[in-house]
């Protein structure tokens, strides 16, 4: 049951990433709200860990999902679409790992 909250706060923003990315021409602060807002919940999904406890394919799903973040609010004025199609099936790859490992346990001294 765990597991399945974490992957709702990686799926849920991705998909909204997706459906903005896809279906808006122009952004308003409407739409940087929910870019917004999406990032916060992607975010919540370090959760999953304890502290200071990430495996690199948590890194490298947040890492790729911060680039996809900035590229999809700068798609406006510096990037194309594809580009952040492209990056957004990167992260996703990097979620899928990341789902397919199991959450490890912090360690007591």
């Amino acid at each position: 049951m765990l597991k399945v909250k974490f992957s709702l706060l990686y799926v849920i923003p991705l998909v909204i990433y997706l459906l903005l990315n896809v279906y808006t021409e122009t952004f308003s602060l409407i739409t940087y709200i929910i870019i917004l807002s999406a990032f916060f919940a992607f975010r919540l999904s370090r959760l999953r860990y304890p502290r200071n406890v990430y495996p690199w394919t948590a890194r490298a799903a947040h890492v790729s999902f911060y680039a996809l973040t900035v590229a999809l609010m700068l798609r406006d004025r510096l990037f194309s679409e594809a580009l952040v199609n492209g990056l957004l099936a990167v992260t996703l790859l990097f979620v899928i790992l990341d789902l397919a490992m199991p959450a490890k346990k912090a360690q007591k001294d």
